[in-house]
């Protein structure tokens, strides 16, 4: 599913359960309107209805108690028009819709107990009590009046009915808005839930595949181009690490034909150049016959300029052979303070003839490191020809190695995260210091890629940018770690972290062989 079908479902999710909630808050709302209605209007119409009967069933009794004493025509008037207002106010209770069987079965009695009060009799001509002897009119009343009391006794279970009706609405409004309250509470965190949900699954189906092109990315920048990408579901991000992974194969290809194109060429300028050697130094030898000053000077310089470009080709064919991974690396317990001696001692004359100074110290007397004396000896050999090369006459160099039990500053975040430091344990740790113009900060990653040189302006000398590459490709064969840092007083600092030796083992000894190389 691609990530804008997997956003819009789970937002259609979203919406869909707050409208439902809406739509509930909405109906409930609609309920107790009506609800509220019933109670305001009908359940109201009801209590007012026994409350003024009560009233005015009171005024017919003491009227009604009245007539017979003061024989006055006024009260049998005044009893017709209160029992007339009380019977419209008792018929409009007919057209009313009561909910509760109670309330309902006490305003039938109520009006039926009222029509069979006989208002067609005595009390429909109540001027015909005034005809009667005081004992009949007693006798006339006294029925009236105990009907009326029953009439007004049930005024009142009509308006307690009505109230205690009135309370269970109110009672049932409350338990329904609790239970809507929380109904409405469960389905917003329900949404709240699925919303947080799909941010994460958005997230996440975002985030992954661009945490691995990422990766992928900085692999291909750092050089490393067998890194691939797995396409992970049918979306967006799989396309684009099918492209990935595409591309990187037509790096790899070009890469690939630049490796053997510079090795074959490397391999075809070599045998010339070496004859070409070859050939000045018989020159030199006086073989063909004696040269001057000046011609010596010119064989000399052709020499040396062949001698350079011989190193370059030498340098080229290294890191072709180093890239490829068919270097097969001599790993021995060696003493790297021998191996720092020798290659001072290489440079110690040209050091001399530029008046800089080159000063090695050691904390410990042996320094073990299983390794390849050849490559690292190859290490140190470009570290210092790197130093010397951009160090202004008169000035230092210095080699210090130290065993270190703390992670030194500027230690590469990568190399710490591959191979972590040591809990318990010490590393070498080799420095090169100059005192020339230094590294920029911008450079500080870049001189170690290949073809790439620092611009220091006070450096003498040139290259094709591949000693500190072929470092590098050395140092991580041994998984060690190579960095560049800032002199305390101006300069460079180039760091070399190996491994040492953690066990008892016979040291090799470093002395040259045949070739360069150490036994």
């Amino acid at each position: 599913m691609r990530v804008a079908s997997k956003v819009a479902t789970g937002s259609g999710l979203v919406v869909l359960l707050l409208g439902a909630a809406l739509v509930y808050q909405v109906s409930f709302a609609r309920q107790v309107a009506g609800a509220t209605d019933r109670v305001s209007s009908d359940y109201f119409r009801v209590a007012i209805v026994s409350v003024e009967g009560s009233r005015l069933l009171e005024q017919i009794e003491e009227f009604l108690r009245k007539l017979p004493v003061v024989k006055d025509p006024r009260y049998a008037e005044k009893i017709k028009a209160t029992a007339e207002s009380f019977e419209s106010d008792l018929a409009g209770l007919g057209d009313l819709v009561l909910p509760s069987t109670e309330v309902k079965e006490e305003v039938e009695r109520f009006r039926r107990l009222w029509a069979e009060f006989p208002l067609a009799g005595e009390l429909g001509q109540p001027e015909g009590l005034l005809s009667l002897e005081p004992e009949a009119q007693a006798e006339a009343v006294k029925p009236l009046l105990e009907e009326l009391d029953e009439i007004k006794n049930k005024a009142i279970a009509v308006r307690d009915a009505t109230q205690y009706a009135i309370n269970e609405e109110s009672r049932a409004f409350l338990l329904e808005s609790v239970r809507a309250e929380r109904l409405s509470w469960t389905v917003l965190g329900i949404a709240f839930a699925l919303s947080i949900l799909v941010l994460l699954l958005t997230v996440r189906s975002i985030n992954e595949p661009l945490k691995r092109l990422t990766e992928g990315t900085r692999a291909v920048r750092g050089g490393k181009l067998s890194v691939r990408l797995t396409p992970g579901e049918d979306d967006e991000f799989s396309v684009l690490a099918a492209d990935f992974n595409r591309m990187v194969e037509t790096l790899s290809e070009l890469d690939q034909l630049k490796k053997e194109f510079l090795s074959r060429v490397s391999h075809e300028l070599k045998t010339p150049l070496v004859a070409m050697q070859e050939t000045n130094q018989l020159l030199l030898d006086g073989l063909p016959g004696p040269l001057s000053e000046r011609q010596r000077r010119l064989v000399e310089l052709n020499l040396q300029s062949g001698r350079r470009l011989s190193g370059m080709i030498v340098k080229l064919l290294d890191l072709s052979t180093l890239e490829t991974g068919a270097v097969q690396y001599d790993l021995k317990p060696r003493d790297l303070t021998d191996l720092l001696r020798l290659a001072i001692d290489q440079f110690d004359a040209q050091a001399r003839e530029r008046e800089i100074e080159l000063r090695l110290q050691v904390a410990e007397p042996t320094l073990v490191a299983r390794c390849d004396g050849d490559r690292l000896y190859q290490v140190f050999e470009n570290l210092l020809e790197n130093a010397l090369k951009f160090s202004a006459r008169g000035s230092r160099v210095e080699v210090h190695a130290d065993l270190v039990a703390e992670a030194p500053t500027g230690l590469p975040a990568g190399w710490t995260r591959s191979h972590g430091w040591p809990s318990d344990d010490t590393m070498i740790l080799v420095r090169v210091i100059d005192q020339g113009p230094g590294v920029g900060d911008h450079q500080k990653e870049k001189i170690f890629e290949k073809f790439h040189q620092a611009n220091r302006r006070s450096g003498s000398g040139t290259g094709v940018g591949l000693g500190l590459a072929i470092c590098r490709e050395v140092v991580e064969a041994h998984r060690g770690a190579i960095w560049v840092a800032d002199g305390t007083d101006g300069g460079s600092v180039f760091h070399v972290l190996l491994h040492p030796v953690r066990e008892e083992a016979s040291v090799t000894t470093l002395r040259p062989a045949a070739g360069g190389r150490f036994a």
